[in-house]
């Protein structure tokens, strides 16, 4: 199994405030422990630093690296961003249902 972190997860991960960031700590902690595998995309780490270098948060910066070492980091390619299209297609669908 393969969970790609979408940028709101991420963004909430890499929060400085243990508040906003323990339930998908949480989260993270048991698909590792259950050895599913997590992987950060390319554009959600673009989406996510570009506004974290707008408002300078060093701290969620430093953060969001050291998860891209843990986790790993899926390039942009042709093939991912027809699954990532897939994905987005199939949970705006269900949401609507």
């Amino acid at each position: 199994m393969l969970v790609l972190l979408d940028t709101t997860p991420l963004g909430l991960a890499v929060h400085p405030n243990a508040t906003q960031s323990k339930p998908i700590l949480t989260w993270l902690a048991e698909l590792r422990k259950a050895k599913v595998q997590v992987k950060i995309p390319a554009i959600s780490d673009y989406e996510l630093r570009r506004e974290l270098l707008r408002i300078d948060s060093k701290t969620s910066l430093q953060v969001l690296d050291k998860f891209i070492e843990l986790y790993g980091y899926l390039p942009l390619n042709r093939r991912t961003m027809n699954v990532a299209a897939t994905f987005w297609s199939d949970l705006r669908k269900i949401a609507k249902a």
